[in-house]
C-alpha cells in the first residue's frame, strides 16, 4: 500500500505538469513539456554526453567518498577508544563539522587546479566529518560488557577493535555513510556548477547559460534519479550486512 501511495503521488506529480505544460499554465521556458525532455534525454544519451558526464560525476563522489571512508571510520574509531586522539581531534570535528564545506572550494582550486583533484579534495572534506562523527559514536556507545567479556576471555585490544568495537559500531558507521552519500552528490554537483569540467553539474550550468530548458531539466532528473538509486543500493547493502542486528529483524 505504501508503494502504490507512492508511486500514486508520484504519477499524479507527472500528469500536473504535462497538463500545465500542455495547457500553456506556465512559459514552456519556465516548464517544458515532458514530450520535450524525453526527446533532449534521448538525443543526449545517443551522443554519448549524458553517459559520459553521469559516469564522470559519480567517479568524483565516490571518489571523495570512499577517502572519506577510508580516513573517516579508522579515526572516528581511534577517537572513540583512545583518549589522547580523542583529545586532539574533539575539537577540530565539533568545530568543522558544521562549517559550510562549499567555501573551501576557491582555495581547493587555488591548490588542486580545476581539473577532478579538486572536487574530489572537497568531497572528502564534507563527507569526512558525519563518517567521523557517526563512528565516534557508534564505538563511544557500545555496550561495554562486551568489551569485558572478551576482555575476560583472553582477547587481546587489537582484537577487541576488530572483532568486537567496529562490528558493534557499524550500524552508526552506515548511518554516517548515508549521510554522507547525498552530501557528495551535491558537493560534486555544485562544484561542477562552479568550478566547470565537465560532469553533470558542468552541463547543467552551461544549458541555463543558454536557455536550454529541456536539457537543464534532463540533467536535473537525471541527478534525482542517480541520488535515489545510489541510496536505495547502500540501504540493500546495509541490510545484506546487517542481518545479524535487531533492525533488520524487526523489519522481517
Amino acid at each position: 500500500m505504501t508503494g502504490a501511495r507512492r508511486f500514486g503521488s508520484l504519477l499524479f506529480f507527472l500528469l500536473a505538469w504535462e497538463t500545465a505544460s500542455q495547457l500553456r499554465l506556465v512559459p514552456a521556458f519556465f516548464l517544458p513539456s515532458w514530450v520535450s525532455i524525453v526527446q533532449q534525454a534521448r538525443a543526449d544519451f545517443a551522443s554519448g554526453q549524458l553517459p559520459a558526464d553521469i559516469l564522470l560525476s559519480m567517479y568524483r563522489a565516490l571518489a571523495g567518498l570512499f577517502l572519506a571512508v577510508l580516513v573517516g571510520v579508522p579515526l572516528g574509531a581511534a577517537m572513540g577508544r583512545v583518549k589522547a586522539v580523542r583529545w586532539f581531534f574533539d575539537p577540530l570535528v565539533s568545530i568543522w563539522l558544521p562549517a559550510p564545506k562549499i567555501t573551501f572550494f576557491p582555495i581547493f582550486i587555488i591548490w588542486f587546479g580545476f581539473a577532478n583533484m579538486s572536487k574530489i579534495a572537497l568531497v572528502f572534506v564534507a563527507c569526512i566529518f558525519p563518517i567521523v562523527n557517526m563512528t565516534y559514536l557508534g564505538t563511544m556507545n557500545i555496550d561495554r560488557y562486551l568489551v569485558w567479556s572478551a576482555r575476560n576471555m583472553g582477547t587481546g585490544e587489537r582484537k577487541i577493535l576488530w572483532k568486537v568495537v567496529l562490528p558493534a559500531a557499524l550500524p552508526q558507521v552506515f548511518n554516517g555513510l548515508q549521510i554522507a552519500f547525498p552530501i557528495s552528490l551535491i558537493v560534486t554537483s555544485v562544484t561542477e556548477m562552479l568550478g566547470g569540467g565537465g560532469g553533470v553539474g558542468a552541463t547543467m550550468m552551461e544549458s541555463a547559460r543558454f536557455a536550454d530548458m529541456p536539457r537543464v531539466f534532463v540533467y536535473l532528473l537525471v541527478l534525482a534519479l542517480v541520488g535515489a538509486f545510489s541510496m536505495s543500493l547502500v540501504t540493500r547493502l546495509r541490510g545484506l550486512l546487517l542481518h545479524w542486528h535487531e533492525e533488520a529483524r524487526a523489519g522481517r
